[in-house]
C-alpha cells in the first residue's frame, strides 16, 4: 500500500498485528532490500524504504486477491493522516523550504491514501479528514489544482461538519486565488 517512501515505524504501524514486533518488520524490510526486492536509503538518520515498482504491483496484487486490501489501504490511510496532521502543525512552525524537505515525501502516500478514501470499498469521512490535513502539503508545494481538485472532491461528500466545510473552503479560496 506505500507509494511513496517509508520507515520501519510506518510498516510497523500499517501492519499493526500482535504477534509480530516491530524487530520481525525490521528483519523483513532487510531481507527484501538484500533480494533487490525494495530500496533502501541509509544515509539519513532514519531508513527510508522505498518499494520497486514491479515490486509494488505483485504485492499489491497479492494483498487484493488475499481480500485484505482495504483493511491494510485503511491502516494506510489512517497513519497517513497521522502524520500529516503532524506535518500540518508544524507548518506554522517552519519556513516553507524547511518544511517540504521534512514533509514533501508524504505526497505520494496521502494521494495513495486519498484514492482509497474516496473509492468503492474506502471510507470519505477518513478522506475529508485526510484531505484538510493534507492542505499544506499542496499549498506549501505550490500544487494549487491538485489542491483545488482534491478540496473539490472531499467537498462533494455529505460527511462534512461545519468545520470541516470551513477549513476545505479557505483551503479551496486560497487555491483558487493562487491558480488565477
Amino acid at each position: 500500500v506505500f507509494a511513496g517512501i517509508f520507515t520501519v515505524e510506518a510498516a510497523t504501524d500499517v501492519i499493526m498485528s500482535a504477534d509480530l514486533a516491530a524487530s520481525e518488520v525490521a528483519d523483513g524490510l532487510a531481507l527484501l532490500v538484500n533480494k533487490s526486492l525494495i530500496s533502501a536509503d541509509l544515509t539519513g538518520t532514519v531508513a527510508n524504504y522505498r518499494l520497486l515498482d514491479t515490486t509494488r504491483a505483485y504485492a499489491l496484487e497479492k494483498l487484493i486477491e488475499s481480500g485484505e486490501y482495504d483493511q491494510q489501504a485503511r491502516r494506510h490511510a489512517e497513519y497517513h493522516l497521522k502524520i500529516c496532521e503532524h506535518a500540518r502543525e508544524k507548518s506554522t512552525e517552519q519556513n516553507t523550504p524547511d518544511w517540504v524537505i521534512a514533509y514533501g515525501g508524504l505526497l505520494d502516500d496521502a494521494r495513495a491514501a486519498l484514492r482509497w478514501a474516496f473509492s468503492a470499498g474506502g471510507d470519505a469521512a477518513l478522506g475529508v479528514r485526510l484531505t484538510i490535513s493534507a492542505v499544506p502539503l499542496w499549498l506549501n508545494m505550490s500544487l494549487m489544482e491538485e489542491c483545488r481538485k482534491s478540496v473539490s472532491r472531499a467537498l462533494e461528500t455529505g460527511q462534512i461538519g461545519d468545520r470541516q466545510r470551513m477549513e476545505l473552503l479557505t483551503a479551496l479560496g486560497v487555491a483558487l486565488y493562487s491558480i488565477g
